[in-house]
C-alpha cells in the first residue's frame, strides 16, 4: 500500500515526516472530542517548546464510533488548521489512515 499524501496550505508534506520515528506520542483514541483536542493542545504547545519535534498523534480510524464514523479526525483536522496553525511547520494523515503526524516549528 503506498503512502497517503495530504496537503497543506496547497502544498505535499516533505516525505521525510514519514521517515522520522516520532518524538512524541499522543493516543487519543476512545477519548471524546473535547478530552482529545485538550490533549493535542497541550502537546504541541509543549512540544514546541523545543524545533522540529515530529508527534504522531493517534486518533484511530473511527470503527468504535457510532455509524463507524470518526468523529476524532475532523475535530483533530480543524484544531490543526485552525487554532493550532501558528505552531505546526507541517502535518499529514499518516500512512494507515488512523492519525497525523504533525512536524512543530
Amino acid at each position: 500500500m503506498g503512502r497517503r499524501r495530504s496537503r497543506r496550505n496547497g502544498r505535499p508534506p516533505s516525505d521525510d515526516i514519514y521517515d522520522v520515528t516520532p518524538d512524541i506520542t499522543c493516543n487519543v483514541r476512545m477519548q471524546t472530542v473535547a478530552e482529545a483536542t485538550a490533549h493535542i493542545r497541550n502537546t504541541v504547545t509543549t512540544a514546541s517548546r523545543r524545533k522540529n519535534v515530529v508527534i504522531d498523534v493517534i486518533t484511530g480510524k473511527g470503527q468504535n464510533s457510532p455509524g463507524g464514523v470518526s468523529r476524532l479526525k475532523p475535530a483533530v483536522q480543524r484544531l490543526l488548521e485552525g487554532e493550532l496553525a501558528p505552531f505546526i511547520k507541517e502535518w499529514c494523515i499518516n500512512t494507515d489512515d488512523s492519525g497525523f503526524l504533525i512536524r512543530v516549528k
